[in-house]
């Protein structure tokens, strides 16, 4: 923490922040090896590391800048934080409630493993929307569908391609929509923790 001089206690308060919302965040949709981590080549860490790339500036603006005077409009920023960190929430739950297929994890015998608490395991894997199925994929579902019929995009998933989403949709599209989900995560870690930060200055100023 030597690096950041007068600002070190700042950064540490807000690393501390980032954590404690990301614990909240785990809590809420299990840990990030459950959804963070759905391809060889998303990293966990992503998400806090940009939040907390970007929170240094801010935070340190509102280090130097915060006083009783202007104590006010501090107080809105962190508002607006924390209205940017909900809405970014709920947006990443939906596209996580419509992209992410939980694969689940089987022994030899065919039935789904559990952990040592009992709970059953499974894998997620980041799936794309119909319309933007590759036309070979497109083609199969549709005649899939009409001899099935009430065939579900997950049931076609594991039938067709045996959970290789990349034989569905295309390397870059899924690429694209694995950004899209970590963009959201570190809009949330970086509002929140910064929003809270802010707040705890505004507080300490007027204290002061």
């Amino acid at each position: 923490m030597e690096q950041y001089g007068p600002f070190a206690a700042a950064i540490a308060i807000a690393g501390s922040l980032v954590v404690s919302f990301a614990t909240l965040i785990f809590k809420m949709f299990g840990f990030t090896k459950k959804w963070a981590l759905m391809s060889a080549r998303a990293s966990a860490t992503v998400p806090m590391l940009g939040a907390r790339v970007v929170g240094v500036v801010t935070i340190a603006f509102t280090y130097l800048r915060v006083s009783r005077d202007n104590g006010d409009e501090f107080l809105l920023l962190a508002a607006g934080l924390a209205v940017l960190a909900v809405i970014a929430l709920v947006r990443f739950n939906g596209l996580r409630e419509q992209h992410v297929l939980a694969v689940p994890v089987v022994a030899r015998d065919g039935q789904q493993v559990r952990d040592g608490k009992g709970n059953l395991l499974s894998t997620p894997i980041l799936i794309g929307r119909e319309q933007d199925m590759q036309e070979n994929a497109r083609e199969q579902l549709a005649v899939t569908r009409r001899e099935r019929g009430g065939l579900s995009l997950a049931d076609f998933v594991a039938g067709y391609a045996l959970y290789d989403p990349e034989a569905i949709w295309s390397r870059e599209y899924l690429a694209r929509l694995a950004n899209k989900l970590m963009v959201h995560l570190m809009v949330v870690f970086f509002c929140a923790a910064v929003a809270l930060f802010v707040a705890a200055l505004v507080v300490a100023a007027n204290l002061s």
